[in-house]
């Protein structure tokens, strides 16, 4: 599986986080952000759940799935990683951003 993985910031609350100081920094966040424990779910979905013989295509076992949380505002549909993976996020960056205050 390849994961293209969305924003992942070392700090439980994103907004606390020195990558996302600036507004431009904060709308590309509540697109990509990718949650603590959205993370260790999509990995552990990539690494051990057996995927789907695509041999009839030339591509093996493979696929792509997209490692973002369940933000209102992603860029990434989550259909296929969803059929591909069962992944099913639960976290969304708004609920930082509707604490801290901010306009949405």
């Amino acid at each position: 599986v390849a994961l293209r993985i969305g924003w992942v910031v070392a700090e439980v609350n994103p907004l606390h986080s020195r990558w996302v100081q600036d507004e431009n920094s904060r709308e590309y966040m509540r697109a990509m952000y990718l949650g603590h424990e959205d993370c260790a779910e999509i990995f552990h979905r990539a690494i051990s759940r057996p995927l789907p013989d695509f041999s009839r295509l030339g591509k093996g076992n493979f696929g792509i799935a997209y490692a973002v949380s369940r933000n209102t505002r992603r860029v990434f549909a989550l259909k296929d990683t969803a059929a591909l993976l069962g992944y099913m996020p639960e976290q969304n960056v708004e609920e930082f951003f509707a604490g801290s205050g901010e306009p949405g």
